[in-house]
């Protein structure tokens, strides 16, 4: 039966066993506070889940479009620039990955959106209260908004809206700071919230209390719609990860075990079977002349005496290390790394084939783009109703499926449109990586200061010529080496080499 030791919010230290997980696993709704502090704790402690949620949150470029359904309206200029200025004040990136990370660790993740933001705080604080101050925007000329992260254990789905989740909060989260930091705890949280506590203070049986939704942003991952709680990631792996954190736990204490000698004396035997020829003040000074003398003994060289009675025999305890063999590390991994839904080559980079890998990858973030339409679902919701509030020109997001590993793909798909007459610039530049405005940016200073006239494109038989200077492609290949390197993609292999 093995365990792992954990700590929950509250700082208190359990001891979850083999059955206790079980009995969350089957119970997660019931015990979902108690799956998300394990699956924190084994972020910190386990390198393979750590890095898979870390992987996760860091795979998509998040290169976005900012568009509307009719890009004729009279506001749509107007409206496009209140939404992106809105993008950068949420700072949407940094906040779009902070979200990522808490739904792979937690499988959920509540914020509001709050536009009426309290005055910057001022004075001096205790180090107590800095800790749980909420990070406010500064004063805007035009509009100041933030998006505010909700504490999990205090929020709840309670229904659905407009396709959107309702959420309510439980006040009973300010209990904590009534002796020491409340006021300042109160003034880091929106209007909202705060309005509803003075309600909450005046009669404390109704503690939970349903927020606005077109304010809320609550996302949740792995679970049916009709679900209050996501699942982390890494759940059907935490048995795995456990085991393996306490058979390493083992190991390590067998090779300490190693490391030092435990020496044993047996006492020479008298006419009577199991007593020792030596009298107890005898045995008494042998005992103590043996240990002081390998205590003691500080020279690696050199003679060390002493003496013992006939008969005494000194041996040293043998070690048991076959737990060391008994299972290999990488079975364990493999195990660890397939629950997590990761090839475990791509964290270790270890056997395995491109193609293979590429086609993990494929399905990881096929998961991870289903994660990133919740996210743009709920910023366009926020930010419509709270600042755009126009009905007939609403704005949209639109995070790209674009990764670190198929960014080339996709951009090749991007010039092809392109350059075959029906495609757009402005996305051909975004999936190349660009920020789309200091790319235009340089282009409008490159043509006030006369690039094109001043540096004219080289005459070379390349770009004189109107044919693409391309090997032939056979779309439908009949010979059968051509038919496989197709298939598995062969081609766009890494050379062993490290060549192109």
């Amino acid at each position: 039966m093995y365990s792992i030791d954990w700590i929950d919010t509250g700082k208190k230290q359990f001891r979850a066993s083999i059955d206790t997980l079980n009995t969350w696993m089957r119970n997660h709704h019931t015990y979902n506070k108690e799956i998300r502090d394990l699956s924190d704790t084994l972020y910190n402690s386990c390198g393979a889940y750590g890095r898979v949620v870390d992987y996760i949150t860091a795979m998509p470029t998040l290169d976005k479009i900012v568009y509307a359904k009719d890009a004729r309206h009279k506001n749509y200029k107007t409206n496009k620039q209140k939404y992106e200025r809105t993008l950068e004040k949420i700072d949407d990136i940094g906040l779009s990955r902070d979200i990522l990370r808490k739904l792979g660790k937690d499988g959920i993740y509540f914020g509001y959106f709050e536009t009426d933001m309290p005055k910057q705080l001022r004075g001096s604080f205790s180090e107590y209260e800095l800790d749980r101050l909420t990070e406010l925007n500064s004063t805007d000329k035009d509009f100041n908004c933030a998006v505010i992260s909700l504490p999990t254990d205090y929020c709840q789905i309670v229904s659905i809206e407009n396709s959107s989740f309702v959420v309510a909060f439980d006040m009973k989260y300010f209990d904590q700071f009534l002796s020491n930091g409340l006021s300042n705890k109160l003034r880091s949280f929106p209007k909202e919230i705060r309005e509803k506590y003075k309600k909450y203070t005046s009669d404390k049986s109704k503690n939970l209390f349903v927020l606005d939704s077109t304010k809320t942003i609550a996302l949740k991952v792995r679970a049916d719609l009709s679900e209050k709680w996501g699942r982390p990631i890494g759940l059907g792996a935490f048995v795995d990860i456990c085991f393996e954190q306490d058979y390493v736990a083992v190991k390590r204490n067998t090779l300490e075990e190693s490391n030092g000698a435990i020496i044993y004396q047996t006492l020479p035997e008298g006419k009577e079977k199991g007593v020792s020829s030596l009298s107890s003040n005898q045995q008494k000074e042998q005992h103590n002349n043996i240990r002081n003398s390998l205590f003691n003994r500080k020279r690696t060289s050199g003679i060390g005496f002493m003496s013992i009675a006939a008969g005494t025999k000194l041996e040293q305890l043998k070690i048991d290390h076959s737990i060391l063999s008994a299972i290999k590390d990488e079975d364990i991994m493999k195990k660890i790394s397939n629950n997590l839904g990761v090839a475990s080559s791509l964290l270790t980079g270890d056997g395995s084939n491109f193609s293979s890998q590429e086609n993990n990858l494929n399905l990881i973030a096929s998961e991870l783009f289903t994660w990133l339409d919740q996210i743009e679902r709920e910023y366009n919701k926020v930010i419509n109703a709270n600042v755009i509030q126009d009905r007939e020109c609403k704005i949209y997001i639109d995070y790209l499926n674009i990764t670190q590993h198929n960014r080339e793909k996709v951009k090749n798909n991007a010039r092809e449109l392109y350059t075959s007459g029906k495609g757009s610039f402005k996305f051909w530049a975004v999936t190349a990586g660009f920020k789309l405005d200091s790319y235009i940016a340089l282009m409008e200073e490159e043509l006030e200061e006369g690039f094109e006239e001043r540096f004219p494109v080289h005459q070379t038989s390349f770009t004189q010529s109107s044919n693409d200077n391309k090997k032939p492609s056979d779309d439908n290949p009949t010979n059968e080496n051509t038919i496989k390197t197709k298939s598995n993609n062969a081609n766009n292999n890494p050379s062993p080499k490290g060549g192109e």
